[in-house]
Order: structure tokens, then C-alpha cells, then sequence
């Protein structure tokens, strides 16, 4: 999984579901001929609500989450 830091916002961004089903997200919006024949284009094995605990604790074990220090 990515995450990456948005530079309006700057607080940690990680995948969101139309992002771990990708594939299924982009066919039912463009349908099956938009994406290339030789792209290796998949879905997460795992669905969003089974990695969010791990995003969630990633969050919190790099300090990204939460009460921030100086706030008390």
C-alpha cells in the first residue's frame, strides 16, 4: 500500500477503497476495453475494510495520528 503526504493538506493519505479494487472500479466505470490488453492491472486480494486496521495502526505507530504533541 502508498501512502503519500498531500501538500494542501499536509497529513498522511493512504489507499482508498476504489483504490484497492481498482481494476473492478475502473471496468464498471470505463468498462473492460479501457484498460489495456498488456496492463497487469489487479484487485488487492484483501478488501479495504480487512487493511484498514493496519493502516489505522501504521497511523498511530509513526505518529500520524491522534492528538498532535505540541497540542498537549
Amino acid at each position: 500500500m502508498h501512502y503519500f503526504i498531500q501538500s494542501a493538506n499536509p497529513k498522511p493519505m493512504h489507499a482508498l477503497p476504489s483504490e484497492v479494487k481498482l481494476h473492478t472500479t475502473l471496468n464498471e466505470k470505463y468498462a473492460a476495453k479501457w484498460i489495456p490488453e498488456d496492463m497487469t492491472l489487479q484487485d488487492y486480494p484483501l478488501s479495504y475494510q480487512e487493511l484498514e486496521p493496519y493502516f489505522d495502526k501504521f497511523e498511530k505507530v509513526c505518529s500520524t495520528a491522534g492528538k498532535s504533541a505540541a497540542a498537549g
